[in-house]
């Protein structure tokens, strides 16, 4: 969102998206490459790449009506999954309107990631061998590490919902509806924001140090029992 809010504040009122390399779309963790400026008519006039020879019509998508339906409100807008109708791609749309000094609509700013994107960031957090997962309104799944081809945009089931309004010091146990994965799962909710972060860890793993501890204190239980009965067996020939 400061990448986004630094790039609308340098829009000027004729609607000019910063160019790709100027200091308003640097420093930001995600790549930039599909950022996008609509105007109040909902067509798409720029991409970071410059002003677009056809204007391309998104009235329809989620994040345009967001913004329509609520004229002067500044708010951050994340929609669902898409294909993107440019570039054949499964993008995520994350907006805010530009206002102007009348408390009208200009325009709309975005910043369009691909779950791969949002994957990338997730791998570099480390928890080995487990999962996380970006969860949005009602139910959808929006990115998750380790991928899986054709989940992002799917639902998650209404069971799995149970477990994710769980607190997140409760945890749960369960399998998997995705991959059927018996995981030790915790969710928490993303501050400000209508959306869920989940991370698993395969309980087989996390078990397995366990029974290997099991075993050992089972192993050194029937070592020590072997070396009180030799030593009861010594001490009863000694009395003969």
């Amino acid at each position: 969102d400061a990448t986004l809010l630094r790039v609308r504040d340098a829009i000027g009122p004729e609607l000019r998206l910063p160019a790709l390399g100027e200091g308003a779309l640097q420093g930001s963790r995600f790549p930039l490459r599909h950022v996008i400026l609509v105007d109040a008519q909902g067509r798409l006039r720029a991409n970071s790449q410059g002003p677009l020879a056809e204007p391309i019509d998104v009235s329809d998508r989620t994040f345009f009506r967001a913004h329509l339906d609520a004229p002067g409100q500044d708010r951050l807008v994340i929609s669902p999954p898409v294909e993107g109708r440019g570039s054949g791609q499964t993008l995520i749309a994350v907006s805010r309107p530009i206002i102007g000094p009348d408390g009208g609509t200009l325009g709309i700013i975005a910043i369009r990631l691909t779950p791969a994107e949002i994957a990338g960031y997730f791998r570099s957090i480390d928890i080995p061998g487990g999962l996380l997962g970006l969860i949005g309104p009602d139910g959808v799944i929006y990115a998750r590490v380790p991928e899986v081809p054709g989940i992002v945009g799917r639902t998650v089931p209404p069971t799995a919902r149970v477990h994710l309004a769980r607190s997140p010091a409760e945890g749960f146990r369960a399998p998997s509806a995705i991959d059927g994965v018996d995981r030790f799962g915790a969710a928490r909710p993303v501050p400000g924001l209508p959306f869920i972060v989940f991370v698993g860890l395969d309980a087989e793993k996390v078990l397995a140090h366990v029974e290997q501890e099991r075993r050992t204190l089972i192993l050194a239980g029937a070592v020590l029992s072997c070396m009180l009965l030799l030593a009861a067996i010594v001490l009863v020939r000694q009395d003969e």
